[in-house]
């Protein structure tokens, strides 16, 4: 099996600084809906230990998947670690390299363009070292690859990556919308991007 198959990639476009300073100040407490947990801008939920997602987060995200999208009800929650920019771009070009029909890339791929990458063998999330959840967009990304997590564990398969990556920014544009932003304003994403993401090259 091409070993691209294995890695569902959360690549945001260019961004030398994925995390801005104005995402920070935009303070916001938001409840997620039939959760219970409410998240506040500025406050990560995190582990203290590790810096990593806090597991009450996850089994909150995904509940709110599986009441958003009809997403099936998570069995295990993902692992999750920290991989320096660097090495999400190797990661994803090995991937790429590895598909036999890959998709055409015009432009170089270099830190900062990969913000996270979802191994389906080992089921973890690699986040970029960047990563500090103190932000809706930082957050999003947990939501986009925790999508990909539920793919996995219910053996969603589909022709190309991409076709998957349709529900996965969906969720991302739904939990931004939750804090009154989305997907354009945090990382540049329009709709016409999103279309070319999400549907096969071939």
């Amino acid at each position: 099996m091409p070993r691209l198959l294995f890695f569902c990639i959360l690549a945001l476009g260019s961004m030398a600084a994925p995390w801005t300073a104005s995402d920070a100040e935009r303070l916001a407490r938001v409840e997620i809906p039939g959760t219970g947990l409410a998240v506040e801008t500025g406050f990560p939920v995190v582990e203290p230990a590790t810096g990593l997602p806090h597991p009450q987060l996850i089994e909150a995200m995904a509940g709110w998947l599986g009441a958003e999208l009809d997403l099936p009800a998570m069995q295990e929650p993902p692992a999750f670690a920290f991989a320096s920019p660097a090495e999400l771009v190797a990661q994803r070009l090995r991937g790429i390299s590895a598909d036999p029909a890959p998709a055409v890339i015009n432009a170089p791929i270099s830190p900062g363009d990969v913000v996270a990458v979802y191994d389906r063998r080992t089921r973890t999330v690699h986040l970029s070292t960047g990563w500090d959840g103190s932000t809706p967009a930082q957050l999003s990304v947990v939501v986009h690859e925790l999508v990909h997590h539920l793919q996995n564990e219910a053996g969603q398969k589909a022709a190309c990556p991409e076709f998957l990556e349709g529900a996965a920014f969906e969720a991302q544009e739904r939990w931004l919308a939750l804090f009154g932003t989305d997907l354009n304003r945090e990382f540049g994403l329009d709709p016409f991007t999103l279309l070319v993401r999400t549907n096969c090259p071939y």
